[in-house]
């Protein structure tokens, strides 16, 4: 997650794996918005959930496409990732 995290335009478009804690969730129904923060030795991504949103300090494993809100000089603003899929955790 680290590389990620730090060289966020590199992976714009790319599907990853990663896996780490999730230390918060959001959910506003009536806008069809759900989202948890990842994280992992001490680095975080926000994820957009394809579906349920996981409990907070779950340990998740999860296939995503990497995206930013925007790049601006190469700078990235809102590093997220589109989960495509989770995974059972243990990989």
């Amino acid at each position: 997650m680290k590389e990620i995290v730090d060289n966020p335009t590199q992976y714009e478009g790319k599907k990853i794996k990663v896996k780490g804690l999730v230390s918060e969730v959001t959910s506003i129904p009536f806008l069809d918005i759900r989202f948890y923060a990842l994280n992992d030795r001490g680095y975080q991504i926000l994820v957009v959930a394809k579906e349920t949103i996981p409990a907070v300090k779950a340990d998740v494993s999860m296939i995503g496409v990497v995206n930013n809100f925007v790049v601006i000089r190469n700078e990235s603003l809102g590093l997220h990732l589109r989960e495509t899929k989770r995974l059972d955790t243990g990989w």
